[in-house]
């Protein structure tokens, strides 16, 4: 069985301060990086029409609408200009 350093458990000591504001279409859950908001939002949001985010360039993403939603529409932002409207700039 592998021992642990004395002071030290086997748990990741330092973890990424979560995003504590409220985020559209979270669902109640709470997210360390806008890549992971990101994910849920189109494994959550998506298969139920509602938007969500698709990269469609390196630092560049979409929004994604319900099918309802005029194409004209389409919301494009770069990663910086997401991070900073979710609140995952620090």
């Amino acid at each position: 069985m592998p021992r642990t350093q004395p002071g030290r458990s086997d748990k990741a000591e330092v973890q990424a301060p979560m995003n504590d504001a409220p985020l559209p279409y979270a669902f109640g859950q709470r997210f360390a990086t806008l890549d992971a908001y990101l994910a849920h939002l189109k494994q959550r949001a998506g298969p139920i029409d509602l938007p969500w985010w698709r990269q469609i360039g390196p630092d560049l993403f979409e929004q994604v609408r319900g099918r309802g939603a005029p194409a004209a529409q389409a919301e494009r932002a770069t990663r910086a200009e997401l991070m900073h409207r979710f609140g995952f700039e620090r």
